[in-house]
Parts: structure tokens; C-alpha cells; sequence
């Protein structure tokens, strides 16, 4: 069984891979405390975020509220901190389907089922 309380971690490193790994079910105050702590590693960057290559690693999340989505789509598009590549590790065609509908067509964008793969495409 999933746990579905929401948890998320951030590594950054000097190489300019950022990592994401969120899991759980996501609520606005959720999204709202991921929104500060991502502001918060920003800020102790070395590297301009925009050069960054990014792994965000969804694999113990779970498929997300209809309502939740516009927050992760908003908080996915904001220009100011758009980077360079984005990987995307994700388990299960829903989460998957999810993700295609709020990043639309971006090319700078992959999706995977395993980190390594992920990792490889990011460079």
C-alpha cells in the first residue's frame, strides 16, 4: 500500500543536475511548502537555474486530483525557471498521462520508467 501523504526532497548539485523526488498525494498547502523549499535551494545556487538539467523523480507519487493539476501545470511552465533538459521518471500509465496533459508539447522534456535512462538523457 502507498503512503499517501505528501513528501518531496531536493538535491542540488554543483554539476548543474538538480534533483526533484516527490511522492505521495499532493493538496495546495503541499504544493505550496515544495514551491518554498525548490525557492530555497534556488537561492544557494552556484549556477544559473536555466543551465540546470533536472530529475524529477514521480515514482512514489500517486495519479493527483483534477484540481491539483492547473498548480502543477503553472508551477511547470514558469518561465524564470524553466531549465535546460527535464527528465521525468514516472510509474504507471495514469501518472503518465497526467504529466503528458500538463506539459503539452514541450520538447525539452522526456519521460522515463527508470532513473538511469533519465539520467543518460539529461547528459
Amino acid at each position: 500500500m502507498r503512503d499517501f501523504e505528501p513528501s518531496h526532497d531536493i538535491v542540488v548539485r554543483p554539476d548543474g543536475l538538480i534533483r526533484f523526488t516527490l511522492s505521495g498525494f499532493f493538496d495546495d498547502a503541499a504544493i505550496s511548502r515544495f514551491l518554498a523549499a525548490r525557492e530555497e535551494a534556488y537561492a544557494h545556487l552556484t549556477y544559473d537555474p536555466l543551465a540546470s538539467r533536472i530529475l524529477v523523480d514521480l515514482r512514489g507519487c500517486i495519479p493527483q486530483s483534477q484540481e491539483m493539476l492547473p498548480r502543477f501545470q503553472a508551477l511547470l511552465n514558469q518561465p524564470e525557471r524553466r531549465p535546460k533538459r527535464m527528465a521525468f521518471v514516472v510509474n504507471g500509465s495514469l501518472p503518465a498521462s497526467q504529466l503528458r496533459r500538463i506539459l503539452g508539447a514541450r520538447l525539452d522534456v522526456q519521460l522515463f520508467a527508470a532513473i538511469d535512462d533519465a539520467l543518460i538523457w539529461l547528459g
